[in-house]
């Protein structure tokens, strides 16, 4: 029944046009025009997979130890959506169906019919070997096609629409050797046509208009960190630490205090609490580190019990931590692949800041919805984390008033620091934050050009974030200063010490923090350059208070737009010739923004041995009852 259609139907089109390839040609262009109504439906479809990219790469994120869990995510996903996976296959079904159909008909119109139609390349060769390279050009345009055309497609990886492209060529080339060259050349026009019935779907139906793809493209940056991290190859000796690690973590009942750090960099910001704890209690600190070189393996002290955990086992051991509390600076608990417990649903978890910096311009969205107790550093802190539970409907946190545990550090170091003070040649370092567009992306040079001219020794000390990113632009940097032949520039991207922090008498940066480590321990100003703001929180304004981070400048010392680096030699030598105003209006903007100022490590400290107190109060109340 269905090959007789067919059979009339291919009949009328070759008696329309005179002629076979032709009615060939009208053959495949009604057809798809009677498909198109489903392509549509198919086009929408895909749509959609694109639209659930974001919220998939998030789920990838959080679940990439659990594949369980990511599993019905997606099916929950799909289901909210209307997503259906197997949709995309019905086009092709229906192409085959038809094809078989359609190889039938042919075979009726040219049975016995000597033509180039008639020839097949394997048995008949000559002329005929033209239509496999036909079909494989057709076959290759139409792939390269999908990949810059379909929505779904062109989110595919290289490495995949390379092996879908091959295949797909392939099959195309070998279909033509062994069929006849009236079927192959219906092949090759359906594979050109359905270029054509892209761009009508896509014309009617836009991917643009229903996808948001700078949400897309966020997604994609974040999931392929987390997949980078999780794939990252460790040599035997650090996966054989790993596993005695993981096991004498586990081993241990009843862990009151777990820190966790990302890098061995980070203990900096755990240091004044972990001090005073030590000093002010018998607890022992139970501290998790993914830096296999970490310093905390150095240190004799036998309170701190030191882990390594690999990314990929990292994630496990958060969904089964079994601690009373947990500290860390890392943000976006539970948005992640870091987890809140699975094991134990009463930890309270403790976000302590790695920066005297906003909470809602400088971390993502949502950043800190999951902890407990946030240990902030200012009053502006407070006052945005209290605006962001009443704008997002989130639950109310333990908002410290702590402090900034590395201010204290410098502090206390910069006192004891004989070598701080050095008369002479005045110091200038020049610290800039790693973003885009930060003064180390072209007007560095600008600075220098005007600075070296001057008596000033000048230290140009990337953020370690920007070596790591950017190495080919620091190699820029280095190759600049060289062949300026400058006397008076060092290039520093030794981060293991602080001393140019303590013997620098001006910092240039533009967003780093740094400026108000360096200002509030130092008393020293800073000169400001006003690049484009770091924003990791483009929704920020949302929050309505003004940023810490923009606040403090003018109180710390002068911002410069970037038109006015012509100046910048007339401004430094007004923050120098004002010391003692600058060291004034640095102590009162100290006073003004930062808790405890010398003291956080107590204010956390307190706080953490008073809740394990009343942890433990609770557990023996319930016990009696």
């Amino acid at each position: 029944m269905g090959i007789e259609v067919i059979n009339q139907f291919l009949s009328w089109c070759c008696g329309v046009t005179g002629e076979f390839f032709t009615g060939v040609l009208l053959f495949g262009v009604i057809t798809k025009l009677i498909l198109l109504p489903v392509s549509l439906w198919c086009h929408w479809n895909q749509i959609l997979m694109v639209r659930l990219l974001p919220q998939l790469n998030e789920a990838k994120s959080i679940y990439a130890a659990d594949s369980e869990l990511l599993a019905q995510t997606e099916r929950k996903l799909f289901k909210e959506a209307g997503y259906h996976p197997f949709l995309s296959l019905l086009p092709v079904t229906l192409q085959l169906i038809l094809l078989i159909l359609l190889l039938s008909a042919v075979e009726k119109q040219l049975a016995g019919v000597d033509s180039f139609a008639a020839m097949v390349p394997v048995k008949d060769g000559g002329i005929s070997w033209v239509m496999p390279i036909f079909a494989g050009v057709s076959a290759a345009l139409f792939g390269w096609s999908q990949n810059a055309c379909n929505p779904l497609q062109r989110e595919q990886s290289r490495t995949s629409q390379f092996i879908t492209n091959i295949i797909s060529i392939s099959i195309s080339f070998f279909f033509g050797l062994f069929v006849m060259a009236g079927i192959s050349f219906y092949w090759s026009d359906s594979n050109l046509l359905s270029i054509l019935f892209q761009l009508i779907c896509n014309r009617l139906l836009p991917p643009v208009k229903f996808i948001n793809y700078y949400r897309l493209r966020k997604s994609q940056i974040r999931y392929n960190k987390v997949r980078r991290a999780l794939h990252s190859k460790m040599t035997p000796e650090q996966k054989k630490k790993e596993r005695e690690d993981r096991k004498r973590f586990f081993s241990v009942a009843n862990k009151h205090i777990v820190f966790y750090s990302e890098a061995s960099g980070f203990y900096k910001y755990f240091e004044q609490i972990i001090n005073y704890l030590l000093e002010n209690s018998n607890c022992i600190i139970h501290y998790v580190t993914s830096d296999f070189h970490d310093r905390i393996f150095e240190m004799n002290n036998p309170r701190i019990k030191g882990y390594f955990q690999g990314p990929a086992k990292l994630i496990s051991l958060f969904m089964r931590m079994d601690a009373d509390i947990v500290v860390m600076t890392t943000p976006d608990l539970g948005n992640f692949h870091l987890k809140r417990s699975y094991v134990k649903k009463d930890i309270e978890y403790i976000y302590t800041d790695h920066a005297i910096s906003s909470t809602h311009m400088t971390l993502r969205e949502h950043a800190l919805d999951n902890f407990d107790t946030i240990f902030c550093v200012c009053d502006s802190q407070v006052r945005e984390l209290r605006k962001m539970e009443e704008l997002y409907h989130t639950n109310r946190k333990n908002l410290v008033h702590c402090g900034y545990g590395l201010l204290d550090t410098l502090m206390a170091r910069y006192a004891n620091e004989t070598s701080a003070v050095t008369p002479g040649t005045k110091r200038i370092l020049i610290a800039p934050s790693w973003h885009e567009g930060n003064i180390l992306d072209g007007v560095y040079q600008k600075i220098l050009e005007q600075l070296t001219k001057e008596d000033y020794l000048i230290t140009v000390r990337p953020h370690p974030e920007y070596l790591k990113r950017f190495p080919h632009k620091w190699a820029a940097v280095t190759a600049f200063c060289k062949a300026e032949k400058y006397q008076n520039v060092v290039l520093e991207s030794d981060f293991s010490s602080n001393e140019t922090i303590f013997t620098s008498d001006m910092v240039i940066t533009d967003w780093s923090g740094i400026a108000y480590e360096f200002a509030f321990s130092v008393l020293r100003p800073v000169l400001f350059i006003n690049t484009p703001m770091k924003v990791i929180n483009p929704n920020y304004r949302k929050v309505g208070i003004e940023p810490i981070n923009i606040t403090m400048r003018d109180e710390t010392g002068i911002s410069l737009d970037i038109s006015e680096t012509g100046k910048i030699t007339e401004t430094v030598r007004e923050l120098f010739q004002n010391p003692e105003r600058y060291r004034e209006k640095i102590i009162a903007a100290r006073e003004k923004y930062v808790f405890n100022a010398g003291k956080s490590g107590e204010a956390a400290g307190r706080y953490i041995l008073e809740r394990l107190v009343e942890k433990q109060q609770s557990r023996r109340k319930t016990l009696n009852q």
